[in-house]
């Protein structure tokens, strides 16, 4: 059973057994009241016979008239001034009776009227018993109360004509109640069904403030983390089939070469100068596959190793960088110059070396006569910056030199055995560091790219030689 179903039949049937006990207490309350109301006439109207039968047996007493013929006379004489039904009756039999016959009359006693309603006729009954002297009679009124079970049914055919006028409006309120109720849910089971079909893009409308309304809030937010997750997803994807396809074709290049002249000296057909070219050749391109390797092995064990901070001096940072860095601007002829600023950092030691090597390897490529590393505290964090004067990036491509196998000059980078994985790896170390590089660049001017760490609590204050 749906739940539009079963909140409208439980609904339905509470509000029937409500008005349903709400009318029969109507009734029944009306007609305890209008009953209650004819007891206390009847027994007042007796009380009237009774004391007017006295009076007249006591002065009929007096004039010596006969015992039967007085009560009669007497009986006769209250019927007509008062409009009453009665009978007298003593041991011996009935004295007067102007009333049907009724087999279940009440019985009274001396000291109480007592009364009944006839199962016979539509009579209300009084009895009690009259005596004076050595005499002793039995008097009974009648009342008709007819009006009274006519205006009782009377009541109870209005308050049935009611009840199911009041049932059917209920129930079309509960209708619309139900409907307004379990409409959220519908759309609920509607979005959620898209969604199975794969349209995440699905939301709810939250038209109310209560549980069904904070559910739909919730399936919105559920939704929107659920088409973010498979966004991200997809571009994961696609940027694991572009990585697949960049992986191939750097693999590619290179073996076709290396297979190319290795079947050319096989062949036995070079001279000693041919040979060694075809040599220099092969190794070369050896060379940018043993580069291609050791790039891809660092940037994927990033993903899997988990890197602990340590507090570490810049200034032994420094020192650090420039022994292993100094050698290779050299060779280049590039003048190198590193200027950090005394402060304690909070970085992976090896990781941030990498990260800073790769950066001034990059700007040796880049045809510069000067490289500048710095590093100064700024805004709470440390910022180290590698500065040079090279050819530059055009400024539509600097967003995508951190992708994996990107290079903007492709001849040149296979060159220098580049396999455009630099930059990428530099990302990802300055991602496990909490930031992210900043690449400032202008062609023929030079490039900058800066990545900010954190400054060591507790110890950034601290003099350091």
């Amino acid at each position: 059973m749906k739940v539009f179903h079963k909140i409208f039949l439980c609904a339905l049937t509470v509000l029937t057994l409500v008005l349903g006990s709400a009318e029969y207490l109507s009734v029944s309350s009306q007609m305890e009241h209008a009953l209650a109301h004819q007891v206390e006439s009847c027994l007042n109207e007796h009380q009237l016979v009774k004391y007017a039968l006295q009076s007249g047996l006591m002065t009929s007493a007096t004039g010596g008239i006969e015992k039967q013929k007085a009560i009669s006379e007497i009986a006769s004489q209250i019927t007509t001034s008062m409009d009453v039904q009665l009978m007298i009756s003593d041991e011996n039999g009935e004295l007067y009776r102007n009333i049907p016959a009724f087999s279940d009359l009440p019985q009274g006693d001396v000291t109480e009227i007592s009364w009944k309603v006839s199962k016979e006729e539509d009579f209300l009954l009084a009895n009690s018993v009259c005596a004076l002297g050595d005499l002793s009679l039995s008097l009974t009124t009648a009342r008709p109360i007819g009006d009274v079970f006519s205006e009782a049914e009377t009541l109870r055919e209005q308050s049935e004509r009611i009840f199911f006028a009041e049932t059917l409006a209920g129930a079309l309120m509960l209708l619309a109640v139900a409907f307004q109720m379990t409409r959220p849910i519908k759309r609920l089971k509607e979005a959620s069904a898209a969604m199975e079909s794969g349209d995440y893009s699905q939301r709810v409308l939250v038209s109310s403030r209560d549980e069904i309304g904070e559910l739909a809030d919730t399936f919105n937010r559920m939704a929107g983390t659920i088409e973010e997750n498979v966004g991200e997803l997809g571009r994961a994807l696609e940027r694991q089939k572009a990585f697949t396809a960049n992986f191939a074709h750097e693999i590619k290049t290179p073996m076709t070469s290396v297979i190319g002249y290795a079947d050319t000296i096989a062949e036995g057909e070079l001279s000693v100068p041919e040979m060694q070219e075809a040599a220099g050749y092969i190794l070369n391109e050896g060379m940018r596959l043993e580069a291609l390797s050791l790039k891809l092995m660092d940037l994927f064990g990033l993903d899997q190793r988990g890197i602990v901070m340590e507090s570490i001096q810049t200034k032994d940072l420094e020192e650090d960088l420039m022994k292993k860095l100094a050698p290779r601007a050299e060779q280049r002829g590039v003048q190198l110059s590193l200027a950090f600023e005394r402060a304690w950092i909070s970085v992976e030691s090896d990781l941030i070396e990498t990260l800073v090597i790769n950066l001034v390897e990059n700007a040796l490529k880049s045809g510069t006569s000067e490289v500048a590393v710095s590093g100064k505290m700024t805004e709470g964090r440390y910022v180290i910056s590698v500065k040079d004067q090279g050819r530059g990036i055009p400024e539509d491509q600097i967003e995508r030199v951190t992708e994996a196998f990107y290079m903007v000059d492709k001849a040149r980078s296979r060159k220098e055995h580049g396999a455009g994985l630099g930059l990428a790896l530099c990302q990802k170390i300055a991602e496990l560091h909490g930031s992210n590089l900043r690449i400032e660049s202008v062609e023929q001017v030079g490039t900058t790219v800066s990545v900010s760490v954190l400054l060591a609590e507790g110890e950034m204050d601290e003099e350091t030689e």
